[in-house]
């Protein structure tokens, strides 16, 4: 049931005081098909504690995560809250890559109307 559902979020929803490393070794084998390579294809350090994440930091985890276990639904609830700019179009480009197929759905929450 887990790998149907990817949940980014403004919130850390993962253990803050562990690094990106050791949160995917803890929560990765609840998911059927989590491939570690995608996570890698990000910059970020695996050895960085999660409460160390700047907020771009956090959710690009939070996305990589997901998509390591290839969910058919994504659920963001405002997960680009304070994000720069910059960033925030690069998740976005990010997101139409996840979408291009067809073969997922995307719920989106937002209080910021250009997003929509």
């Amino acid at each position: 049931m887990l790998d149907n559902v990817g949940l980014i979020t403004d919130n850390y929803h993962y253990i803050k005081e562990f690094t990106i490393e050791q949160n995917v070794d803890l929560f990765s084998p609840f998911y059927s098909c989590f491939d570690t390579k995608l996570l890698k294809q990000y910059n970020i350090n695996p050895l960085k504690k999660i409460f160390n994440l700047s907020k771009g930091e956090c959710v690009q985890f939070q996305f990589a995560f997901a998509m390591a276990y290839k969910p058919s639904l994504y659920l963001f609830d405002e997960a680009t809250a304070g994000m720069d700019i910059v960033y925030r179009k690069d998740f976005f480009k990010e997101l139409r890559t996840v979408m291009i197929d067809g073969k997922v759905t995307v719920m989106l929450t937002t209080h910021l109307q250009e997003e929509l």
